[in-house]
């Protein structure tokens, strides 16, 4: 594909595809960046990346999350046939962003507690834990965005079809009842032409025996 296609096909993406797009796609990269740091009482300490350190299971979570919702996307990117999913489109985009936060939030309850680690004399978020609460925001508000234009949209809601057969019957109705009512009008006609003739004739016939009586 070209690159200027891509791009403009980038570019007409609608908001809520963008934002689940980038969210996802920069979630996945900040599991592999750094989430914290910490220091202990000799100044040393270690920095951990989302998939290392005793809270690696949990960047290990979100980043399947990432990478199911950004493969949504990239899906309707692509316009490829969607698999059957346990929950609709949208609802997957804010299930993974709603969750990716609810793990964030324990991550860092957790690594942040008083009682985690020895010796520990300072601890501090790192560039990659922000990221990975902007991508998941992202995903949720992406999603909910879907959903709710999901929801107005009578293209996907169901389709307002034009009563066709009512129409149909109705129409047949009238044509039937059209028909009847010219046949009681051309059966009107051909009478009152029938009695018009018939009076006429008798109306001849009685002024021609009243020329005869007047002869005799």
């Amino acid at each position: 594909m070209p690159k200027d296609t891509l791009v403009d096909k980038l570019s007409g993406l609608p908001t809520y595809m963008k934002l689940i797009g980038v969210g996802s796609l920069i979630t996945v990269f900040s599991v592999f960046l750094p989430w914290y740091r910490d220091l202990d009482s000799f100044n040393t300490g270690d920095q951990f990346i989302g998939l290392s350190g005793p809270l690696y299971l949990l960047g290990f979570l979100i980043l399947l999350l990432a990478i199911g919702s950004f493969g949504i996307f990239m899906m309707k990117f692509l316009e490829k046939p969607l698999p059957k999913l346990p929950l609709e489109e949208s609802h997957s985009h804010v299930f993974a962003g709603v969750f990716s936060m609810f793990l964030l939030l324990i991550t860092n309850s957790i690594y942040f507690h008083s009682k985690f680690g020895i010796n520990i004399t300072s601890k501090e978020i790192r560039f990659g834990m922000i990221v990975a609460f902007f991508g998941a925001a992202f995903m949720l508000i992406g999603g909910m965005m879907q959903n709710k234009k999901r929801e107005v949209s009578f293209e996907t809601e169901g389709t307002l079809n034009p009563l066709i057969e009512v129409n149909t019957r109705t129409q047949q109705k009238v044509g039937d009842v059209q028909g009847v009512e010219g046949n009681q009008t051309d059966v009107l006609e051909r009478t009152t032409e029938t009695i018009s003739v018939n009076v006429s004739q008798d109306s001849h016939e009685d002024a021609e025996k009243s020329e005869n009586n007047n002869l005799f």
